[in-house]
């Protein structure tokens, strides 16, 4: 089965093949399992779990890369070494936050609809299937909407003003209650 790992950041993008024994259709942590198993020449790849509520999430994702090596996707020459990507909750609540974030593409790379709500934890995602293709990244999550304000009560320039949100699911996720603005 020919699955392809994508780590958005960490100069990992590489088609691996995993046995067929696993079953036609596996989760996305059985993707980064294998990655992290079995080594693509000179870049290996780990990662860590945490738990919130509950759940399980990627807490830490890492390479490292034994001799100068070229980005898959720029084509960009780089001296080797170790790459990571870490989730921050420490804005939650208060201010930005980081998460990491997968995404499954099929054959045609077609985005594939994931279920919402707990059963979408990359522990459970039993969706992919050969020649689908896997990608992690690490994305900030804002903790305030801007607001425009204007009228006679504004100065002649809009200000952008925030409002915390907090983004519920995630909430759950690390046992911190949502808070509505």
């Amino acid at each position: 089965m020919a699955i392809t790992l994508q780590v958005v950041g960490l100069y990992y993008k590489y088609s691996l093949d995993i046995p067929f024994n696993q079953g036609p259709i596996i989760t996305v942590k059985e993707v980064l399992d294998f990655a992290q198993e079995n080594p693509q020449g000179q870049y290996s790849l780990s990662y860590s779990v945490g738990q919130g509520a509950g759940a399980s999430y990627i807490d830490f994702i890492m390479t490292d890369i034994q001799g100068e090596f070229a980005s898959p996707v720029s084509g960009t020459k780089y001296i080797g070494g170790q790459f990571s990507l870490k989730q921050s909750f420490a804005g939650i609540g208060r201010g930005d936050y980081t998460v990491c974030q997968y995404y499954i593409r099929d054959q045609k790379h077609l985005p594939i609809s994931l279920p919402t709500g707990p059963e979408t934890s990359f522990e459970q995602a039993n969706v992919v299937q050969d020649g689908y293709t896997v990608i992690w990244r690490l994305v900030t999550i804002c903790n305030a909407i801007p607001v425009l304000q204007t009228g006679p009560a504004a100065s002649a320039a809009p200000t952008v003003q925030g409002a915390p949100r907090m983004n519920a699911r995630l909430a759950k996720v690390v046992g911190k209650p949502a808070k509505k603005a």
